[in-house]
């Protein structure tokens, strides 16, 4: 039989767990896979898999690619020109993979800075948005962003391997799990 007195205890804390959840949710971020399946490449349509989708700021840019690219971070008016004299941040991962965390509105523009690659269309512009409702904020591959190391006044930052950005949100779910399980046991 249950102690009536605990009753409303564990309403309390059925409430309050799910609002530790909802906010976790809904301060989670989508991880963007630049080019879906085709990733960072002179065969992927770029501009149309940016023109469909939405990005958010804590989203992050996963670039995938082969040795022939790199990434390159650059301003409006050299993403207009292809021009990579004065990057704003560079990226040539040894693996391949470049996660960018997107932690602020506002337009940031990528291109590749190998020899007529951007001319050829590998380039990229995105206008982070401020998240207002996470219903709005859709993609294929939903894993939640962790912060790095800060490369340039955009404060993007870089990740060399995506297992990081999943350890993280690992631990945080642990975390989560083993505070809701600590609560229980005090309360009842």
């Amino acid at each position: 039989m249950t102690n009536p007195a605990a009753t409303p205890k564990v309403v309390m804390l059925m409430l309050i767990m799910s609002a530790i959840l909802k906010f976790r949710c809904a301060s989670s971020a989508v991880n963007h896979v630049v080019g879906d399946s085709s990733g960072w490449d002179l065969s992927s349509n770029i501009s149309l898999w940016s023109a469909s989708t939405t990005f958010y700021v804590n989203d992050s840019l996963v670039f995938n690619y082969t040795p022939d690219h790199d990434v390159i971070e650059v301003v409006s008016s050299d993403f207009a020109t292809c021009r990579i004299t004065s990057p704003v941040s560079s990226y040539d991962d040894v693996n391949g993979q470049t996660v960018i965390l997107l932690s602020q509105p506002g337009s940031r523009y990528f291109i590749c800075g190998r020899p007529r690659h951007c001319s050829m269309g590998l380039k990229l512009s995105v206008q982070v948005l401020y998240q207002l409702d996470q219903s709005n904020n859709t993609s294929s591959n939903h894993n939640t962003a962790v912060e790095g190391d800060n490369h340039g006044p955009y404060s993007s930052h870089g990740y060399s391997d995506l297992s990081t950005v999943s350890f993280s949100r690992l631990l945080l779910h642990l975390g989560i799990t083993i505070i809701g399980i600590m609560w229980a046991l005090c309360l009842c």
